[in-house]
């Protein structure tokens, strides 16, 4: 095993591979990352769709809800993956911008998800529970159904969730 390197060495090539880490897990190139994150920017749309007809039924319901979970899952591993390159080395400026890249992202998949939370809360309980009840693949769901419902005081209209998540990107930005 090769000593540990030097505590003051700030040039990364140097630093031994056992000592950095690897991220090609989840990852294997910022090639592949770029393209995960087109094929993320694609689906965007298909949420739009959703707006306005989640109390239709709960098959619909449920297909938003898994549609933004895999959504936020992937946006979850891009920023991870940018962020920690990033970390490895500060100085690098191409994985900074990429870092604000991701978040402007994020800020527009809050943007256009504001409307869930209001339209699930123009729900009776009752609906919601139905809607379980009926439909096996909104299980996975409960936790968050009965978090929306449970924060109903303290949720805004539509506009006013899609105002707070646009704020979003402001809210990243240092301080003056």
């Amino acid at each position: 095993m090769s000593a540990a390197p030097n505590a003051t060495e700030r040039d990364r090539s140097k630093i031994p591979a056992g000592y950095t880490w690897d991220l090609s897990p989840v990852y294997p190139s910022i090639d592949a990352w770029r393209t995960a994150k087109d094929a993320l920017i694609a689906q965007f749309p298909q949420i739009d769709a959703f707006r306005g007809t989640l109390g239709t039924s709960a098959v619909r319901l449920r297909d938003c809800l898994d549609l933004t979970t895999a959504i936020s899952k992937t946006f979850s591993r891009l920023y991870t993956y940018v962020s920690a390159q990033a970390d490895i080395d500060t100085r690098d400026s191409g994985f900074l911008a990429l870092q604000q890249e991701i978040g402007q992202i994020g800020t527009d998949l809050s943007t256009r998800t504001a409307f869930i939370e209001p339209e699930i809360l123009g729900f009776d309980r009752t609906i919601v529970e139905g809607f379980l009840a009926s439909e096996p693949g909104l299980a996975i769901h409960r936790m968050a159904l009965d978090d929306i419902l449970r924060r109903k005081d303290h949720t805004g209209t539509e506009s006013e969730e899609k105002l707070i998540a646009e704020a979003g990107l402001m809210a990243e930005s240092p301080g003056a």
